[in-house]
C-alpha cells in the first residue's frame, strides 16, 4: 500500500506547517484461529517536515496488528463487522536529525461480500506521535480521527486485492 499523510503539528508551536510521510508497505496476514487474523507490515518510508526543511531518507517502516471478526462469527452471513488494531512505525534521519514517526489505529468495519467482491467503510481512530531530536520534540497530528471506504476484490478466497481511500485524519489511497 501506498500513503502520503498530511498532519499539522500542534505541540511545538514553532512549527506551523504540515509534514507527510509517504510509505509502501507489504501485509503478511495469518489467521491461526477462526476469525482472528494477525498481520505483520514491513517496507520502506520517509517523513518529512516542511516549516525547518527536514527531508528524512527512505527508511524501514514496520509494524503488526490484529483483526478480529465481530460479527456475526459465520460464513453464512454476508454483512461482517470486524475491528482492526494496528502499530507503525519508522525513523528516518536528515543532517543527523532523526525523526521517529509512530502510528496507531483502532477502527471499526462494516463489510457486504456480493460475488467475490467485498465494498466495507468505517471509522478509525488514528493518532501520531513524532519525536525529532534536537529541540523540537513530541510533534503529534492536529485530528486523529477519521473515516474510510474500500472494495476486495477476490480471485480465490485466500487471494485478494484491496483499494482503499482514507479521508479527514489522513488523506490516503492504498491498493494492496
Amino acid at each position: 500500500g501506498f500513503t502520503q499523510r498530511d498532519v499539522h503539528t500542534i505541540k511545538d508551536e514553532r512549527i506551523v506547517d504540515e509534514s507527510s510521510s509517504s510509505r509502501f508497505l507489504v501485509k503478511l496476514d495469518i489467521a491461526p484461529v477462526k476469525f482472528f487474523d494477525f498481520y505483520g507490515l514491513i517496507g520502506a518510508a520517509d517523513y518529512q517536515l516542511d516549516d525547518v526543511d527536514y527531508r528524512g531518507n527512505l527508511a524501514t517502516a514496520y509494524g503488526v496488528g490484529f483483526k478480529p471478526m465481530l460479527f456475526p462469527l459465520g460464513f453464512d452471513s454476508r454483512l461482517n463487522v470486524a475491528a482492526d488494531f494496528r502499530y507503525l512505525a519508522h525513523t528516518t534521519e536528515d543532517h543527523n536529525i532523526e525523526a521517529r514517526y509512530q502510528e496507531f489505529q483502532a477502527a471499526l468495519i462494516i463489510a457486504y461480500l456480493l460475488r467475490g467482491v467485498a465494498p466495507y467503510g468505517g471509522l478509525k481512530y488514528n493518532p501520531i506521535l513524532v519525536g525529532i531530536t534536537g529541540d523540537r520534540n513530541d510533534l503529534e497530528g492536529e485530528m486523529d480521527s477519521g473515516v474510510f471506504i474500500g472494495c476486495d476484490y477476490f480471485v480465490t478466497p485466500n487471494v485478494f486485492f484491496t483499494g482503499e481511500i482514507s479521508i479527514f485524519s489522513e488523506t490516503s489511497i492504498h491498493l494492496m
